[in-house]
């Protein structure tokens, strides 16, 4: 682990130095522990998934001194977004999402409903040798580890790898078959062919992003999973209008965000968020939102989501639009944490 990190620093005069820290702080080490309750905060930091890493001499700030410092340090998170975090949660609460950040994701599958059932699914996972339980959502399949076993069934159009919480986000909306649907912000399609598969493939889902390249593994999605009803169109960030068609029952924007409920899948945002223009950031939000509730007919349905867990980037924005826009109303919100042994943080309302 020190000769990797050493070869990673490109600046070759530092890297005797890095050296140094790194193995003096290897000297110091104890081993990891479940439970460390009597050792002090300053010579312990997370372990992977659970427990600590203990150490025989002050390695990092007290947490009686210095919460955000030893969240900082012990959890290798920025010390400005852990000082966020505290200034609206508990510490307990902000551990946990530090430790979920942290913590190696699960694959997670979502089986294709109109290639077979979740059991059969299952089934087909244990029979090729591969670990696999339920998840807590209807079509959700856990991997318990990514060996080849488990690959047959993507190839095979009969799953795609997505997280539960990104999971719940179609249904939330509801399409049904024979309506038009629209998902805005569609790249690279994991919500867009679970909304074309609520559907029973019967009706119109417009896949629509600014990137036409990353459009491309939308139409590649669908047809691994035999879909047709899906209509991929790349559009100016400032398009005013829905491609023409019959009117727009349903809208899905799943906004940019920070990313902040899904640092264990992108461990290297977390490094940008302090960095973040977050009133530009905000901006196109509001303006997706808008754009997507002025596309749908009268009684249409909007579902905003993120995968972040700011209240500037989720609750916040839906209040201002509901706000400043008479006659919608918020039917449901949900918020997931990011959490060690839970589904990824992320927000959405109805």
């Amino acid at each position: 682990a020190v000769n990797e990190a050493v070869a990673c620093i490109r600046r070759k005069s530092a890297r005797g130095f890095v050296n140094g820290v790194l193995r003096g702080i290897g000297r110091s080490l104890v081993g990891s522990q479940e439970e460390a309750d009597d050792v002090p905060w300053s010579r312990r930091v997370l372990g992977r998934e659970s427990g600590w890493v203990v150490f025989h001499r002050d390695i990092v700030p007290d947490r009686a001194r210095d919460p955000a410092g030893w969240l900082a340090a012990a959890g290798s998170m920025p010390r400005g977004v852990v000082e966020r975090w505290l200034a609206r949660a508990e510490f307990e609460t902000v551990l946990g999402w530090v430790r979920g950040h942290n913590a190696p994701p699960r694959v997670v599958l979502r089986a294709n409903r109109l290639r077979g059932t979740r059991d059969e699914l299952l089934e087909a996972l244990k029979e090729a040798g591969a670990e696999a339980e339920p998840g807590t959502r209807p079509e959700a399949v856990i991997l318990g580890g990514t060996d080849d076993a488990a690959w047959a069934s993507l190839w095979q159009g009969r799953a795609t790898v997505q997280d539960e919480t990104a999971m719940a986000v179609a249904p939330l909306l509801d399409p049904q078959p024979g309506e038009r649907v629209v998902d805005l912000c569609a790249a690279p399609g994991g919500k867009t062919t679970h909304l074309a598969e609520l559907m029973g493939d019967q009706g119109r889902v417009d896949a629509l992003d600014v990137s036409a390249s990353r459009l491309e593994r939308v139409e590649r999605a669908a047809v691994r999973l035999g879909l047709t009803s899906i209509a991929a169109a790349a559009i100016a960030a400032d398009q005013a209008e829905p491609p023409e068609g019959p009117p727009v029952d349903r809208v899905l924007v799943d906004v940019p965000c920070s990313n902040s409920g899904v640092l264990r899948r992108r461990v290297e945002a977390r490094w940008r968020l302090e960095e973040l223009d977050r009133a530009a950031l905000r901006g196109t939000q509001d303006e997706l939102l808008r754009r997507a509730a002025g596309w749908v007919r009268p009684g249409g349905v909007v579902v905003y989501s993120t995968c972040s867990i700011e209240p500037e980037e989720n609750q916040e924005v839906v209040a201002a639009f509901v706000a400043e826009h008479p006659g919608w109303q918020v039917v449901e919100e949900r918020s997931a944490d990011p959490s060690v042994g839970s589904a990824d943080g992320g927000y959405m309302a109805k």
